[in-house]
C-alpha cells in the first residue's frame, strides 16, 4: 500500500476589522418629582430636576396600557444645570369609558441626539367629576311652563325631580 501524501491548499484566513469612531455623550439627569394631576380639561404633568448634564429634549410619552407608547409632545431641556428646574406639560385629553388609567413617562434625549434614557413610569386613575350639590329653585307659572335658577352652576345637564316626575334641564352659561 502506497502512502499518499495529500496536499492541502494553504488556508487563508482573512480577518477584517472595521474601526468606527463614534462618540455618544450620555445625558445624566436627576428627576426628584414626576407627577400627574387631573384637572377639569386636562392631565397636568410636572417634573422637577435637581441636576442635568447634556440634556436636550424631554419627549413626553403616553400609554393607555403601559406597554404601547405614543410620543405626544416635546419639552426643551436646560442642557446643563445644577439648579432645581420645574417642567410642565398639559395633556388635553378626554377620558373615555374604556380607559380610566393613563400612563406617562419621559424619554430624555441627549443634547447631541445620540443617546437617550427613560424616566420611571407614572400612572393616574381618571375619575369622573364629582357631582355638584347646588340649590335649585324651580318656578312654575300658570301655563305650566317652568324655569329654574342655578346661581354659579357650571354648564351641564341637571335633572329636576318633582315627585316621581323627572325633567332634564340643559344649562349653558357664557362664562
Amino acid at each position: 500500500m502506497r502512502s499518499q501524501n495529500l496536499l492541502r491548499p494553504p488556508h487563508i484566513c482573512i480577518v477584517m476589522f472595521l474601526l468606527c469612531s463614534f462618540t455618544a455623550v450620555q445625558a445624566t439627569i436627576s428627576i426628584t418629582n414626576f407627577q400627574a394631576l387631573q384637572t377639569e380639561s386636562s392631565i397636568d404633568l410636572e417634573w422637577i430636576t435637581i441636576s442635568e448634564e447634556n440634556t436636550g429634549i424631554f419627549m413626553v410619552q403616553f400609554s393607555t396600557d403601559g406597554k404601547s407608547w405614543e410620543e405626544i409632545s416635546s419639552v426643551q431641556a436646560a442642557g446643563t444645570s445644577t439648579e432645581e428646574l420645574t417642567y410642565t406639560f398639559n395633556h388635553n385629553i378626554v377620558p373615555d369609558a374604556e380607559h380610566n388609567i393613563f400612563y406617562y413617562r419621559l424619554k430624555v434625549i441627549s443634547a447631541d441626539g445620540n443617546s437617550f434614557l427613560f424616566s420611571d413610569i407614572i400612572s393616574i386613575v381618571i375619575t369622573n367629576p364629582a357631582p355638584v350639590e347646588e340649590t335649585v329653585q324651580v318656578y312654575f307659572d300658570l301655563s305650566g311652563k317652568s324655569f329654574a335658577t342655578l346661581d354659579n352652576a357650571p354648564s351641564g345637564i341637571y335633572i329636576v325631580a318633582k315627585g316621581k316626575e323627572r325633567t332634564k334641564i340643559y344649562l349653558s352659561t357664557n362664562r
